[in-house]
């Protein structure tokens, strides 16, 4: 019967770590998608503002620099995120 409290300690034990370990986890990715996302804002403000500057016969370069800028600072962290999640699991 004590073998069994133990063993049952230890599985509650365990699920209390790996609780607060999933939810640090879930923390930082939230942390990350927010940096990624107003990383990405800011480039699209920036390409915006610079694109409007230089008048309308650049508007479909800026356009283009905004999607590189969109891919490069929201879609690759969010590849590499995966790739992560991947290889935990």
């Amino acid at each position: 019967m004590n073998e069994l409290n133990i063993i049952r300690q230890s599985l509650y034990d365990l699920e209390t770590q790996h609780e607060k370990i999933r939810r640090h986890y879930e923390e930082e990715v939230a942390r990350a998608r927010a940096e990624s996302r107003a990383a990405a804002a800011a480039a699209v403000a920036q390409a915006a503002a610079a694109s409007s500057s230089s008048g309308t016969s650049q508007a479909q370069s800026g356009q283009s620099s905004t999607i590189s800028l969109y891919v490069f600072y929201v879609f690759i962290p969010s590849f590499l995120q995966a790739l992560h999640l991947l290889q935990v699991s």
